[in-house]
């Protein structure tokens, strides 16, 4: 079980990782080049931003409640 929380933490930080540099640098990923104007690109980064502030606070609050994985009682 911890070795599933591990690499869904993994693919989640790469995830996030490849988000950024698509918004900041989309030619360094030049196979997901979308021809949006720069500040489209960083409202979708505040968005983003703003949904990890929301998990972290969730996390936080939640406590021994929260789970990253599904778990059966």
């Amino acid at each position: 079980n911890s070795f599933d929380t591990r690499l869904l933490s993994s693919f989640g930080v790469l995830w996030i990782v490849s988000v950024v540099i698509c918004a900041l640098a989309p030619k360094w990923i030049w196979w997901v080049q979308l021809d949006f104007a720069p500040w489209v690109r960083m409202i979708g980064v505040a968005v983003g931003c703003g949904s990890l502030a929301l998990l972290a606070w969730s996390d936080h609050h939640l406590g021994v409640n929260f789970s990253p994985t599904l778990t059966d009682n």
